[in-house]
C-alpha cells in the first residue's frame, strides 16, 4: 500500500521491502515506487530471518533521507572583444562587472551600446547578429561584442573651380574617402538649398566606401549657353557619417568669351601646271596659317575633287593660335584641258579658308612596247614517231607594259598537229591560257616592261615525215614599236636513227642509268621522291625496258618540266609502230611523294562491245593526284632506270 498520512508518498510492504525515486516523494502514486529485488541498484539483499519477506532490506537504510536534489548554477563571462561600448544586462555592466552566475535554466538578455564615434559591429561566442543577446543558461556561456569606428567622410579636394570659354567643358575629380571602419553610405543631396544649376554635373551621384577606402567622382562642370561671368553654388554630400552628416563642397565657374581663330592659305592659290593624263603630279605645298587669337580645333579638309587631292598634312586635328602646318596637292587629271577645283578647310569654332586649285590635262604619249619571241628545242634531229617538245618565250623589251598581246604557232607540216599539245609554263599573272591541244594560240596576255611568259608546245613527228622540222612562232601587240623580232623559229631533222630513245651503242641501253628495279605487273608499286631538277627543259626521271624481250630499248618513260617556282611531269610510252603517245602534263611538287605501278585498265571494244583488261602504268602522287598512260604491249616486269636524281620511299608509302 502507499498514502502514509504522515509522510505521503512513502511505502508500507508486508513480507517486502521498497524504494521510491526522490521526485516521487510526496506524492501518492503506485507507479513512482519500485519493489526491491535482490542485487538492485538500491543494493538490496535477501531477509536471513524472512520476517520482511524476501529481498529484504535496503543497504542504503542507514544512508540519511535527502529529499530534494542540489541548486545547479552556470557563470555567464562577456568581453569587449573591439572597439569602445558598454554591456549591459542582468547583473552585467561591462567594462566593469563582466562576470555573472545564474541559476540554471535563467534567461539573461544582455544590450551591446557603442560608445562615441563607434558603431555596434556585431556578437561572438555564445551569441551572433546585431540585435539584443538572449541566452538560456543551461551551461557556461561566452560572448564577446566588438565594435568599430564609425563611418567618417572625408572629401579632397574640399572645393572646386573651373575657368571655361563659353561652349566649353571640363571634369574634374573629387575624392570621397572613409577614415572610419564602417561602410560609409553617401549620396548627392540636391533638395532645397542644395539644388545644382545645370552647369554641374556629378557621376556617380552616391555611393558606398569601405572602411579606409576612398571612391573618385566626376565633377563635369559645362559653359555650353552661358554668358561670361562667375557661377557659384555648393555641392551637399549627405552620408551615415554620424559626426558630419552634410559635407558642402563650394564649386566655381568661371566663363570666358570665346576667342577667335582665323584661318588662312599661303600661297593663296595653287596652279600645278601641266600634267599627263592619268598620271599623278608632284606635290605641291601649302601653308595652312592660324591668326587668330585661339586654338582651331576640329581641323578638318573637304575634298577638292576634279583630279586634285590631299597627298599629304601635318595639320593633325588642331592648330594653336598663331601656329601654322603645311598641307601637299597632287593632280591626277582624267581630261585634256584646264581643270580648276577649291580645297576648303573648317574648323569646330567657324573658321574656314579656301585655296584655289588649277592644272591642264595633257594627251599622254602613245604605248611603247617591243615584244620578242624565241622558240627552242634540244631535239635537233628526229625518229618518226618522236615526241618534239618547243618552249616558247614572248618577252616584253619595252618602256610600257603589252596589255592584250598574242602568240601564235605554227607547226611544221613534219609533225602531226592533231595529237599536239601545249601548257603556260607561266607566269599566272600574264593571264595566260593553263593548257591547249594542236597550235599554240593565246589572246590577251598581259606582259609588264621586262617581264616575259611561257609556252612548252609538244608535237610528234609523223610516221611518214622526212627532211626539214621547221616550226614557226608569231607575237603581236598594237603598240608594239619594233615588228622585227615577233617571229622565232626552231629547225630539226627527220633521221632514221638517233640518242633519243634508242641508243647507238651496242644493245641499244640507255646510256648513265641506274637500275632501280623491276616493275611487276600487279605488283607493289616502286615509290620516289624527285630531287632538283638537273637544269635540262625536259628532264627524263625514269625510263623502262621490256625485261622478257631481253632488248634495252625504252617502252615507257617518266618525264618532268621544272622552272624556278613550278614543276610538271608526264608519261611517254612509244606503240609498237614507233610512234611516240604521252599522258597530259599534271603539276606536281619538288618534294612530293610518287608510286609508279602497272595496273590493267578496263576498255570496251567500240566494234565487239567487248571488256578487255588493257596494261597501263599509273603515276600516283602522296597528295592523291595521279596520271596514267595505255601501254601498247602487255609485258610481266619492266626493267626500270634513273636518269635523275631521286630518293627511295620506304615500303613504297
Amino acid at each position: 500500500t502507499y498514502g502514509d498520512e504522515a509522510f505521503p508518498g512513502s511505502i508500507r510492504t508486508q513480507g517486502a521491502s521498497g524504494w521510491v525515486s526522490a521526485a516521487g516523494l510526496g506524492i501518492d502514486d503506485v507507479f513512482e515506487w519500485t519493489l526491491s529485488s535482490v542485487g538492485d541498484s538500491e543494493g538490496s539483499v535477501a531477509s536471513s530471518g524472512g520476517a520482511i519477506g524476501s529481498p529484504g532490506s535496503s543497504t542504503r537504510a542507514g544512508v540519511p533521507f535527502e529529499p530534494c536534489d542540489p541548486v545547479v548554477e552556470h557563470t555567464l563571462v562577456v568581453d569587449i572583444a573591439a572597439g569602445q561600448g558598454t554591456i549591459t544586462g542582468d547583473g552585467i555592466a561591462c567594462p566593469g562587472d563582466c562576470e555573472e552566475t545564474y541559476v540554471a535554466g535563467a534567461q539573461v538578455t544582455l544590450t551591446a551600446s557603442a560608445a562615441s564615434g563607434f558603431v555596434f559591429d556585431g556578437w561572438s561566442g555564445d551569441c551572433a547578429g546585431t540585435g539584443e543577446c538572449l541566452l538560456t543558461m543551461d551551461a557556461d556561456k561566452a560572448v564577446d561584442a566588438g565594435f568599430i569606428a564609425a563611418a567618417a567622410i572625408a572629401v579632397n579636394p574640399e572645393s572646386l573651380s573651373s575657368t571655361l570659354i563659353s561652349g566649353a567643358s571640363e571634369t574634374q575629380v573629387l575624392t570621397i574617402a572613409n577614415t572610419g571602419a564602417e561602410t560609409l553610405t553617401w549620396q548627392v543631396a540636391e533638395a532645397g538649398d542644395c539644388a545644382l544649376p545645370t552647369w554641374i554635373d556629378v557621376d556617380p551621384a552616391d555611393g558606398s566606401v569601405a572602411g579606409g577606402g576612398d571612391q573618385s567622382v566626376d565633377a563635369t562642370f559645362d559653359a555650353t549657353g552661358l554668358a561670361p561671368a562667375v557661377y557659384e553654388t555648393e555641392l551637399c554630400i549627405a552620408s551615415n557619417d554620424p559626426t558630419r552628416p552634410t559635407v558642402t563642397v563650394p564649386l566655381s565657374l568661371t566663363v570666358t568669351a570665346v576667342p577667335a581663330a582665323v584661318l588662312t592659305f599661303e600661297p593663296a592659290a595653287l596652279d600645278v601646271g601641266e600634267i599627263e593624263v592619268g598620271t599623278t603630279s608632284p606635290s605641291m605645298s601649302a601653308v595652312l596659317r592660324n591668326t587668330g587669337d585661339a586654338d582651331a580645333t576640329g581641323v578638318s579638309f573637304g575634298t577638292p575633287g576634279n583630279g586634285f587631292a590631299i597627298d599629304s598634312s601635318d595639320c593633325g586635328n588642331a592648330i594653336p593660335a598663331g601656329g601654322d602646318c603645311d598641307v601637299a596637292i597632287t593632280f591626277t587629271p582624267a581630261t585634256v584641258g584646264a581643270i580648276q577645283a577649291t580645297l576648303p578647310v573648317t574648323s569646330a569654332q567657324g573658321a574656314s579658308a579656301s585655296l584655289p586649285l588649277q592644272g591642264s590635262g595633257i594627251a599622254p604619249p602613245d604605248p611603247e612596247t617591243d615584244l620578242a619571241v624565241t622558240i627552242e628545242t634540244e631535239q635537233m634531229h628526229i625518229q618518226r614517231g618522236d615526241l618534239v617538245d618547243y618552249l616558247i618565250t614572248v618577252h616584253n623589251a619595252g618602256p610600257d607594259m603589252a596589255d592584250g598581246a598574242s602568240v601564235a604557232s605554227t607547226l611544221s607540216s613534219e609533225l602531226d598537229s592533231g595529237f599536239a599539245e601545249w601548257i603556260c609554263v607561266g607566269p599566272a599573272a600574264s593571264g595566260c591560257t593553263e593548257s591547249g591541244q594542236g597550235d599554240l594560240v593565246d589572246n590577251g596576255l598581259v606582259i609588264p616592261a621586262g617581264g616575259e611568259v611561257v609556252y612548252l608546245l609538244s608535237a610528234p613527228a609523223r610516221m611518214d615525215a622526212e627532211g626539214e622540222v621547221l616550226t614557226q612562232v608569231q607575237v603581236s601587240d598594237p603598240d608594239d614599236v619594233d615588228p622585227s623580232n615577233d617571229t622565232g623559229q626552231a629547225t630539226g631533222e627527220i633521221v632514221v636513227f638517233h640518242d633519243g630513245f634508242e641508243s647507238d651503242s651496242e644493245g641499244g641501253a640507255p646510256t648513265q642509268l641506274t637500275a632501280l628495279g623491276a616493275l611487276a605487273a600487279g605488283g607493289a608499286p616502286i615509290a620516289f621522291e624527285w630531287l632538283d631538277a638537273n637544269g635540262s627543259m625536259i628532264e627524263t626521271v625514269v625510263s623502262a625496258t621490256a625485261v622478257e624481250d631481253g632488248s634495252d630499248a625504252v617502252v615507257f618513260r617518266l618525264e618532268r618540266l621544272a622552272t624556278d617556282s613550278r614543276r610538271w611531269a608526264r608519261l611517254v610510252a612509244r606503240d609498237e609502230a614507233g610512234g611516240e603517245y604521252a599522258s597530259h602534263w599534271l603539276p606536281v611538287t619538288s618534294a612530293e611523294a610518287w608510286a609508279l605501278a602497272l595496273i590493267d585498265v578496263e576498255r570496251r571494244d567500240p566494234e565487239t562491245g567487248d571488256v578487255m583488261a588493257e596494261p597501263a602504268v599509273r603515276l600516283t602522287a602522296a597528295a592523291g593526284s595521279a596520271m596514267e598512260l595505255p601501254l601498247m604491249a602487255r609485258r610481266a616486269t619492266w626493267r626500270l632506270w634513273s636518269n635523275a636524281a631521286w630518293v627511295a620511299v620506304v615500303d613504297g608509302n
